[in-house]
């Protein structure tokens, strides 16, 4: 991958910044880090989708959970902008709802 658009996880589990794909509807695109870090690490994986516009991330945080990972979602009520969290979600994408300063201890906790 070049350019400065995406992130990914590539085969040797690091992130790696990428050109946009034609299959981004965003850029940055949440989603594209989200699909390849459920491929890569399956129950090992942690996603966190936080305040933000549009459903963005909402089908990489189903992918999560599809592949046995955990996904963690900033509460709507105390979230700037809740679409992303309400969008993850609709889609069977979250786990858990928690206020931002719980994310952290949470992810910690297991």
């Amino acid at each position: 991958c070049e350019g400065s658009s995406s992130l990914e996880i590539g085969a040797d589990a690091m992130a790696v910044v990428c050109a946009p794909s034609p299959e981004d509807r965003y850029t940055p695109c949440i989603d594209r880090l989200f699909l390849t870090a459920a491929a890569k690490f399956g129950v090992r994986c942690v996603g966190v989708v936080l305040t933000g516009m549009g459903d963005d991330g909402a089908i990489g945080a189903r992918k999560i959970r599809e592949a046995g990972g955990r996904v963690f979602a900033e509460n709507p009520d105390t979230a700037l902008i809740a679409g992303m969290p309400i969008a993850a979600q609709r889609v069977g994408g979250v786990d858990e709802f928690l206020d931002l300063d719980e994310i952290a201890a949470r992810i910690r906790e297991g």
